[in-house]
């Protein structure tokens, strides 16, 4: 009876090879299946991206910040310009707003490693519109003379356009490759690396982690099973009589009703035994296995894959001295990459169709983000306090203007004495030596008409005694300095 009940139960490993001749093997049932070493499609990437919430969430941490980079034009000697294709980026079309365009490259890149753009007018001049096409409605064709993309079509519900291959023809005679419609429409492709061989498409930022996303929904969809049933059932069918035997018909029967009835996430709980049939329970309940654990752990891997900090996520590593930290890592792994990955992939795209145009680009200011006004503030005050940039430097550096007097002087601390010199005398170390004047031979008198040369040859003065009232006179000895006024024939002290 064992082995009657062992061979119902009994399920096997199938292991297929692919077109490639790598073994992979196939678990799950049904719609969730999944395939070690398969392409994971775009339009797979994007149910992924609407439907696991740690994908949603992780994405949206980039593109909620990629999105609002505004992008601005250089020209060759990197000096900021006023360029047309900027206008054109701030009202793409009469659909989207700037945001709205950044955002759906942005999420299709970083979601299927796929994003294509139509550009309408002709070809060889300025663009009138930009459209974006979601990468699940694209498929493209191989050229057999050199396997690269010969064709890409667009799906629509008109049947879609067709868009052909031709070199580069563009007004600064381009090496590259474009993709051109009815002569008034132009596709470009932005892809990601693929290490498949023949694949034409992007490999989608997703592809590593698929088991772990699949682990995810799996646990979620059990617990809520057992939610709704409100039981665990999980152990084995047996007969009640042990010397019965089934036909074969009769196994093949009961291994469909067990598995249509009783197997799989759906049926969590479910249980209605006929008679002579009892079940068993021997494995672990829902709380020895703890899926609260395992959705953790998967969604801290979807996360790091992603290029996400766990103090942005998780709520057990936020802390005010680490958040900071994070966004700034945040930046430097994922939003920069990403936008600069983007605004290059428009320069390619679409200044060659403006006239003088050769050279620029298509970039932003990184110091004007003001998600990185913390580091940058940091550095300035480290050079700051070296003492090497004058006070319009610094203003530069924050993007103020400068002083209109002034600033381009350098100050220093005035207590500052060259290392090595001694200001204070041997006898008194802690009075600092009086610095000996220069005896001058020349005085003006108090009515300050004539000079008299040597103190006592003043005519109108005797300058070895003073009065105080005459603020502004003063009378200068090879010693000393004194001040105060003088008086014609004043008496002495």
């Amino acid at each position: 009876m064992i082995n009657i009940i062992n061979k119902i139960f009994e399920r096997k490993l199938r292991v297929k090879s692919n077109r490639h001749g790598n073994p992979f093997t196939l678990f799950g049932s049904n719609r969730n299946e999944f395939i070690f070493g398969a392409h994971l499609s775009p339009t797979e990437s994007l149910r992924f991206y609407g439907g696991v919430a740690p994908v949603n969430l992780s994405i949206n941490k980039i593109v909620d910040q990629s999105e609002t980079i505004p992008p601005v034009a250089q020209d060759a000697n990197g000096k900021i310009i006023s360029h047309p294709v900027i206008e054109l980026l701030k009202n793409p079309n009469a659909d989207k707003t700037q945001n709205e365009f950044m955002r759906e490259i942005g999420i299709h890149y970083a979601v299927t490693g796929n994003a294509y753009i139509v550009a309408t007018g002709n070809i060889n001049e300025a663009p009138l519109e930009l459209f974006i096409v979601n990468p699940a409605n694209v498929s493209l064709s191989a050229s057999s003379f050199d396997q690269f993309a010969d064709t890409i079509t667009v799906n629509s519900g008109d049947g879609g356009i067709v868009f052909t291959r031709r070199p580069g023809f563009n007004i600064f005679n381009s090496k590259r490759i474009r993709f051109v419609a009815d002569g008034n429409k132009e596709l470009w492709h932005i892809k990601n690396f693929n290490p498949l061989a023949d694949s034409l498409e992007g490999m989608s930022p997703l592809q590593p982690i698929t088991a772990e996303i699949q682990q995810y929904v799996n646990a979620s969809k059990h617990n809520n099973s057992l939610l709704r049933r409100g039981a665990t059932i999980s152990g084995i069918f047996s007969l009640e009589d042990n010397e019965a035997q089934l036909t074969q018909a009769q196994q093949d029967q009961l291994r469909l009703q067990i598995k249509h009835f009783y197997t799989g996430v759906d049926n969590a709980g479910v249980a209605f035994l006929a008679s002579k049939l009892k079940f068993q329970a021997i494995t672990q309940s829902n709380r020895d296995m703890d899926f609260g654990e395992l959705k953790e752990s998967v969604m801290q891997m979807i996360v790091n894959v992603l290029k996400i900090p766990l103090p942005l996520v998780v709520s057990d590593n936020m802390a005010f001295n680490n958040v900071d930290n994070a966004t700034l890592a945040l930046y430097d792994n994922a939003v920069i990459p990403l936008t600069n990955r983007i605004f290059n992939e428009l320069s390619l795209f679409l200044l060659p169709r403006y006239a003088d145009s050769e050279g620029s680009q298509i970039t932003f200011l990184l110091n004007e983000l003001p998600a990185l006004e913390p580091r940058r503030n940091a550095e300035i005050n480290k050079i700051k306090d070296l003492d090497v940039l004058t006070i319009d430097e610094v203003r530069q550096e924050i993007g103020r203007e400068p002083l209109k007097s002034g600033g381009d002087q350098l100050y220093i601390a005035a207590n500052l004495v060259p290392v090595g010199e001694d200001n204070f005398t041997e006898d008194q170390p802690d009075e600092p030596v009086a610095p000996n004047p220069k005896a001058i031979n020349s005085i003006q008198d108090c009515n300050g008409e004539h000079f008299a040369t040597n103190f006592d040859k003043s005519p109108d003065c005797n300058v070895e005694h003073f009065a105080t009232n005459f603020d502004k006179s003063f009378a200068k000895s090879e010693d000393n300095i004194a001040y105060g006024s003088c008086q014609k024939d004043a008496p002495p002290r």
